[in-house]
């Protein structure tokens, strides 16, 4: 019997870069399956139900800055169903971060990559990413 597919979890309500993310993570690593949340509240209930099937992401992509339920608030959500799971924090604005963003992200052992402006960049960050999911 074959092992599930490892897979990652991609919460991000900009279309253009979930579809990003996707294909630099196809380049990296083919074998990898891609599942994708257009909000953090879908992200957490795919997450839930993920973890009902035994079967968790080797990675959590997620966006900050999102309507409803913004990144900050999904990963106060995410570390309560699964304190383990790598999360990066996927953002465009990496040189304004608060203080507050930083010790969030550190109180809940998650990582910020700042969104690369071009597809090169992005395979680059996301083969980095990648390495939790060796």
């Amino acid at each position: 019997m074959d092992p599930l597919p490892k897979t990652v979890l991609c919460i991000d309500d900009d279309e253009d870069d979930r579809q990003f993310i996707c294909e630099a993570i196809n380049l990296a690593d083919p074998t990898i399956r891609v599942i994708h949340a257009e909000s953090g509240i879908k992200g957490v209930v795919m997450l839930k139900e993920m973890e009902d099937n035994k079967e968790v992401p080797c990675l959590i992509i997620l966006d900050v800055n999102m309507p409803v339920m913004d990144g900050r608030e999904t990963l106060v959500e995410i570390r309560k169903l699964d304190p383990q799971v790598p999360v990066i924090l996927f953002t465009t604005g990496i040189m304004a971060t608060t203080k507050e963003l930083k010790e969030l992200i550190t109180k809940h052992h998650a990582e910020l990559q700042g969104k690369p402006s071009n597809m090169k960049e992005i395979v680059a960050a996301v083969q980095k990413m990648l390495s939790y999911c060796a």
